[in-house]
């Protein structure tokens, strides 16, 4: 199994419940806040997994347990909303600002 991750790719892994397994240390460097990630099982086929974010690496036994979390359809709607409400706040407050002419 493999993860793909923008150009980075994440080979020989083996899935652990919810945990992709890794006997190597993984660089989390290559991992972003809200990023999309393409799952490869060994026989080849693909799932792509968009909105995740990364949790942590735990080395356990010699293995390095990677997890992830998948943003919820409601979490992306508030995040969105909210940044809406910023917005709207920001045109307010440059509108109360502005001087007259």
């Amino acid at each position: 199994m493999k993860i793909t991750i923008g150009n980075n790719t994440i080979e020989n892994l083996s899935l652990n419940g919810s945990c992709y397994v890794s006997l190597v240390q993984v660089d989390e460097t290559i991992f972003s806040d809200d990023m999309t990630m393409i799952v490869e099982d060994d026989n080849g086929a693909r799932k792509t997994h968009e909105h995740v974010i990364f949790l942590n690496q735990q080395h356990i036994a010699g293995a390095y347990y990677l997890s992830f979390y998948q943003k919820s359809a409601e979490e992306l709607a508030a995040e969105e909303e909210k940044s809406d409400i910023e917005a709207l706040w920001e045109a307010v407050d440059y509108l109360m600002t502005k001087e007259v002419e």
